[in-house]
């Protein structure tokens, strides 16, 4: 009987080993299995956060994009430069009216951006808006004018534009400035960003 209870007793001692180790390696293996999903999990977490971050700062620096070209354009159209070659090659006043309904579109789309991505910036866009209809009333003036006839008053006019493009210039600085310190920022409050772009 003793060669029995010895046998039963081993057996059951390795059972409860078995047991106990088994217990312990899935205690274990639940260990390893839960810091595996936690890791993956806050990795995917962290991807999906920089991806999120990545496209809102590309959209950003993209529309940054786009008001600087815009506001080139405007640039562009409100200078004694277009002004002379508006009246050199005798632009009619409804040529330049339809011109300048175009311009209005930027003008639009500049504040829509402006308004909803970069508010700061909408004072100086106010500003040029304005500017930008002085140069058009001047200008719209001008191409009526005989300037042979009406020399004092035809100065008048491109002295008036001469300033109107002044400070449009002064007004699309402070823009751009703006957009330059809004993207340097941009690029350096998220380096990791960049890494992608290769």
């Amino acid at each position: 009987m003793s060669v029995e209870i010895t046998a039963l007793l081993s057996s059951l001692i390795a059972a409860t080993v078995a047991l106990v180790v088994s217990r312990v390696n899935n205690k274990n293996q639940y260990a390893r299995d839960l810091f595996k999903y936690e890791t993956d999990n806050a990795l995917e977490k962290k991807r999906d956060e920089l991806g999120r971050a990545r496209e809102y700062y590309f959209d950003q620096l993209n529309s940054l994009e786009q008001v600087n070209q815009i506001l080139h354009r405007i640039i562009a159209s409100a200078d004694l430069t277009t002004s002379t070659i508006q009246s050199t090659k005798n632009l009619s006043v409804e040529e330049f009216d339809q011109q300048y309904l175009s311009q209005r579109d930027d003008l639009s789309k500049l504040a829509g951006i402006v308004i909803a991505k970069f508010p700061d910036m909408y004072s100086a866009v106010s500003k040029i808006d304005g500017l930008h209809n002085q140069y058009w009333g001047s200008q719209r003036e001008l191409l009526q004018l005989d300037f042979q006839k009406d020399k004092e008053r035809g100065t008048w006019r491109i002295e008036n534009i001469v300033n109107v493009e002044r400070e449009i210039f002064e007004e699309s600085q402070k823009i751009i400035n703006k957009s330059l310190e809004i993207s340097e920022n941009i690029k350096s409050t998220v380096p990791d960003l960049w890494s992608f772009i290769d």
